[in-house]
């Protein structure tokens, strides 16, 4: 819980972010910030994305921005757990 794991590579159209939540919930986001195009990063403790760029755009887990000049919200993937595989729908 409260970690997080980029994926990219070939056969992924865009970067993905996956999150584990504190409650142990799995969250998947465009790793892309709407603002910048940068990379996102958990914020340590807090339920919270922030963009790598110089503008520090942050936004919560539903994808909403409530930091920062970011003016759309995140894509944010719908995530299914089958047993013990974690399946992401694009």
């Amino acid at each position: 819980p409260g970690g997080a794991v980029y994926l990219k590579g070939k056969g992924l159209r865009k970067p993905i972010l996956i999150v584990r939540t504190e409650d142990a919930r799995f969250l998947a986001f465009a790793n892309r910030c709407t603002h910048a195009g940068r990379k996102l990063d958990p914020v340590p403790g807090k339920p919270l994305l922030r963009c790598c760029s110089l503008s520090h755009s942050v936004f919560d887990y539903d994808g909403n921005n409530v930091k920062g000049p970011a003016r759309k919200p995140l894509i944010r993937y719908e995530t299914n757990l089958l047993e013990d595989e974690l399946v992401i729908i694009i």
